[in-house]
């Protein structure tokens, strides 16, 4: 419930209580060792930064997402891919937009 607040808030424009949500979604997610959670969360507040077009700090959010060696948790989950496709676009990386896989 939490997480879809942070995306009310964020499709509201309200960029800064998003983060200040998803923040406290990803503390919770953490202490319940909720890998998912984590992984959406990350994304979320990465996805906020882009908004704000705050790319290095998105690409920070973005590139910290690998907290599993389970790879399957991020071949399912094409809004971390799309994400940082647009951030390394943004940042003038288009090469390396084209090779996130």
């Amino acid at each position: 419930m939490l997480f879809f607040k942070a995306k009310i808030l964020d499709r509201g424009n309200r960029y800064t209580d998003a983060l200040r949500q998803l923040y406290l979604v990803l503390k919770v997610a953490q202490i319940q060792k909720d890998t998912l959670t984590i992984i959406q969360a990350k994304t979320g507040i990465g996805w906020v930064q882009i908004e704000m077009e705050q790319y290095p700090e998105a690409l920070r959010w973005l590139e910290s997402l690998h907290t599993s060696s389970n790879n399957s948790y991020y071949h399912g989950y094409g809004a971390l891919y799309s994400n940082l496709a647009s951030t390394y676009n943004a940042l003038g990386k288009t090469a390396l937009a084209y090779q996130i896989h």
